[in-house]
């Protein structure tokens, strides 16, 4: 195992604790090869939840909300359009509301 990661997640950086058993399972998922948590940013009113913003080079981009602060999540899968289905399949077909 790698020295900065538990069940899938890196964990140099914090994990907004109502979504970390979430990140958890989407890092189970065979098309993701890593979840990596980046920065948390406070201080504006967000709407809980969580949303798949974009495709990066190496994967797909997340933002994770609760009350007052937004992190970025990065996932990294070979296949980003395999690796949304199926992130979309775990939360029911909604990235945007699932803990």
């Amino acid at each position: 195992m790698a020295r900065h990661r538990h069940r899938g997640v890196k964990r140099e950086h914090s994990i907004l604790p109502e979504y970390e058993r979430l990140l958890e399972r989407i890092a189970a998922l065979s098309e993701v090869q890593a979840v990596i948590p980046g920065r948390i940013s406070g201080g504006t009113r967000a709407r809980p939840g969580v949303s798949l913003t974009v495709d990066t080079p190496s994967g797909l981009k997340m933002l994770v909300k609760s009350a007052h602060t937004v992190q970025e999540v990065f996932i990294v899968a070979a296949d980003p359009a395999a690796a949304r289905r199926a992130i979309e399949g775990l939360m029911g077909g909604n990235p945007s509301n699932d803990r």
